[in-house]
């Protein structure tokens, strides 16, 4: 079995060395160049993929196949090569914010929720989600009518979504804005956060689903559903978190904010 990272500039990703840990599996980081997409993806060598920036949706052109929510969502960041050689796209990244917004315990329905870099694949699916949960959802850009420097009016929302590179690699210790000026904010969300339980939450789906002999042969004696929980969940989210939090001190940086102060 032979899975990647497909993205651009990949120097920094810890991906190969994660995966190592988990299986007897090759996976590999693929950096290409726009203008190679279309080819890689035709005649690459790869039985399953994870999709980075910047082409979650410049792949979406040269699958066979989408999910429904892939298809709704408008971005794909999983492509599995199906038995008979087609490509499916998928995405996994809504049920993971979904799960991060629900296991922060804040009730956002009727609320007004910030959300920086609304426009871009992280922001679009986090916007979708909170409107699905009954949020008014507040697009905060550089150059959107609520800005970095007017963010401070909206001191009535209830939660703030960073979805910027600000605070991840090579952005770090970078910081959107500060909070100061927002009194009722109930809680601070940064996306990297959520990546652990998107990319764990693909690749047992992944798993499950196309490739059960390989996932009982992992097993070995152990029995599939513990060998998920130990083996896979728990190892892969633990790596990945700490990664995470080793490489986004956003996360600490704004958390801390929000307890009391501003970022500075």
């Amino acid at each position: 079995m032979k899975c990647g990272l497909l993205g651009r500039k990949l120097g920094h990703s810890y991906s190969p060395q994660i995966h190592a840990l988990l299986g007897n599996y090759s996976y590999q980081l693929f950096e290409k160049e726009p203008e190679e997409i279309g080819d890689f993806l035709k005649n690459g060598d790869f039985t399953g993929l994870n999709v980075t920036i910047p082409y979650k949706r410049a792949v979406m052109d040269y699958l066979d196949e989408l999910s429904p929510l892939a298809e709704r969502m408008g971005n794909v960041n999983t492509i599995t090569r199906l038995p008979d050689g087609r490509l499916h796209g998928d995405n996994t990244d809504y049920f993971g914010f979904q799960c991060l917004v629900e296991e922060l315990g804040v009730e956002i329905a009727g609320k007004k929720v910030l959300v920086l870099g609304a426009t871009g694949g992280a922001g679009t699916t986090a916007s979708m989600v909170l409107g699905d949960l009954g949020a008014t959802m507040v697009p905060v850009g550089r150059t959107s009518e609520v800005n970095y420097d007017n963010i401070a009016q909206q001191s009535d929302a209830a939660l703030l979504v960073n979805c910027t590179p600000a605070g991840m690699f090579p952005h770090c210790p970078d910081a959107p804005c500060t909070l100061e000026g927002l009194d009722a904010l109930a809680g601070v969300i940064v996306a990297a956060a959520a990546a652990p339980v998107v990319n764990t939450g693909l690749f047992v789906l992944a798993m499950v689903l196309f490739f059960q002999p390989q996932l009982q042969a992992w097993a070995g004696g152990t029995a599939v559903a513990t060998y998920i929980v130990t083996g896979l969940v728990g190892v892969n989210f633990l790596l990945e978190l700490g990664v995470n939090l080793v490489l986004s001190p956003t996360i600490t940086r704004l958390i801390a904010a929000g307890k009391k102060g501003p970022v500075d």
